[in-house]
């Protein structure tokens, strides 16, 4: 349990320092220590060069992903199913794909965590990775 709440902690580590950082005020261009207090950042978000420009270019971008995708999948969801192809197995495997692309990022970030700090193999689990059999508390009762 302190391993798991210790990857969590790694993991939203992130987004509780960046929003924090946000009021601080550095002396130079680096914004790696807390020097005083400051709402800078947040009274004039387009202070720094190009940056709303950016952010309109990534919104409009996002805008466009998204019109293309909806149109994609509804047509692929059509073609899957009202109709049986030699490939149908392969478009579902790489419909699925983006939606465990999430989880597989998810899982390397602990695996890096666990590994550096010397952890080679988990308890529970076989070098293979397949769930280890039961504890004995658990095992099948021999018959007598």
């Amino acid at each position: 349990m302190i391993a798991g709440l210790a990857t969590l902690a790694y993991l939203i580590l992130p987004n509780v320092v960046v929003p924090a950082f946000s009021f601080n005020k550095p002396n130079g261009r680096f914004n790696y220590t807390w020097q005083r207090f400051s709402t800078d950042a947040w009274t004039d978000p387009c202070g720094v060069a190009g940056l709303c420009g950016s952010l309109v270019l990534s919104l409009q971008l996002a805008v466009w992903a998204t019109l293309g995708a909806t149109v994609l999948g509804t047509l692929i969801a059509f073609v899957r199913a009202r109709h049986r192809f030699r490939a149908r197995g392969a478009v579902g495997s790489l419909v699925f794909l983006p939606l465990a692309m999430p989880e597989v990022v998810m899982a390397a970030s602990p695996a890096t965590l666990f590994l550096n700090v010397g952890v080679e193999r988990l308890p529970h689990f076989r070098p293979d990775f397949t769930p280890s059999p039961p504890p004995a508390a658990h095992a099948p009762r021999h018959p007598r």
